[in-house]
């Protein structure tokens, strides 16, 4: 094997190894507490946009930001629109569909890196163990 196919070799391993850990992660963090945290708010919102209505709660418009109960949106309304074709679904599935498309951008970020593929691949795992990534993940 030359050079090349040995870097695609290493790359491969890496990122697959890094995607195998992040998605083995879904099943550690499904029981926990953060787990679906901010996707609630989300799919909240976009329930309320599905009924006709505005994203937003009434104490979310009544004042300046004041970050406060779980379950408040607080982002630009785009993001309950999108989400509003799913707000019948129920949310186990959505929330695993959430945190494989989270995962599935992360791999592409990593495969869009310009540096050699074994780079990409090392990054990627790196952050399949990295604390940021599964905080964030959870």
């Amino acid at each position: 094997m030359d050079r090349d196919g040995r870097s695609t070799a290493v790359a491969l391993v890496m990122g697959v190894a890094g995607a195998a850990l992040l998605l083995a992660a879904l099943a550690v963090f499904s029981s926990s507490s953060g787990y679906g945290y901010d996707l609630a708010a989300y799919l909240t919102a976009a329930a309320r946009v599905a009924a006709g209505g505005t994203p937003y709660q009434p104490q979310t418009l009544s004042g300046p930001f004041n970050p406060g109960p779980a379950g408040l949106y607080l982002y630009p309304p785009p993001l309950a629109v999108l989400l509003a074709a799913v707000s019948g679904v129920t949310s186990s599935i959505v929330q695993a569909g959430w945190w494989i498309l989270r995962v599935g951008l992360l791999a592409a970020g990593c495969a869009a890196l310009p540096v050699p593929r074994w780079v990409r691949g090392g990054v990627l795992l790196v952050l399949a163990v990295s604390y940021p990534t599964l905080s964030d993940l959870n």
